[in-house]
């Protein structure tokens, strides 16, 4: 892996036992990023958010249900637990294919606000370009169709490069969305 991928990676599986922020000390559940759990569970009090932050935060959490309608936050729970067909559960108990998709989306939320030029951006606004390879690796049918309509839902004004081999992505897309790659001769 490169550097940069190797970079991505440690943001996304930090393994610190606690954080603390200000007065709140935040344990670490394994899964969920730590900016997801800071915001979701300082909600609205915390000042230092701004309205998009805010706004971002409820996107966030939408996308639990966005991806699987038979999934939803437990309100009120300490910590953050689940509601799904099979009763509740913690976030490791979702299947991988969902921890992988939901990790992804809070990531691009988080990237999007720190990389805006503005400072302060809601993700619905943004109308910058984001790439995805192999959008199609380690998903079911099901979660590879979720996936893309939850991209489109939460940044309905982004650009989308996907790279892709799945039929099942191909046939959500318009026909103009779709450019078919191949090898030349040479093998270019």
């Amino acid at each position: 892996t490169n550097q940069r991928t190797e970079i991505i990676h440690n943001r996304i599986t930090e393994k610190e036992p606690v954080r603390r922020y200000g007065q709140m000390v935040i344990p670490y559940m394994d899964g969920l990023s730590t900016w997801f759990l800071k915001r979701y569970l300082l909600g609205d009090s915390d000042e230092d958010m701004t309205e998009n932050q805010k706004q971002n935060t409820k996107l966030a959490v939408a996308a639990f249900s966005l991806l699987d309608p038979d999934v939803s936050i437990v309100p009120g729970t300490v910590g953050v637990r689940f509601r799904t067909t099979m009763g509740e559960m913690d976030f490791e108990q979702l299947s991988s294919g969902y921890r992988s998709c939901i990790r992804h989306i809070h990531n691009m939320i988080k990237e999007v606000e720190r990389l805006c030029r503005t400072g302060d951006i809601c993700i619905k606004e943004f109308d910058g370009c984001i790439l995805i390879e192999d959008m199609e690796q380690g998903l079911d049918p099901f979660l590879q169709v979720r996936f893309l309509y939850t991209l489109r839902e939460l940044f309905p004004e982004t650009q989308f490069i996907i790279t892709s081999n799945s039929t099942y992505i191909q046939h959500c897309l318009y026909h103009d969305e779709v450019i078919f790659m191949a090898r030349d001769r040479e093998g270019g």
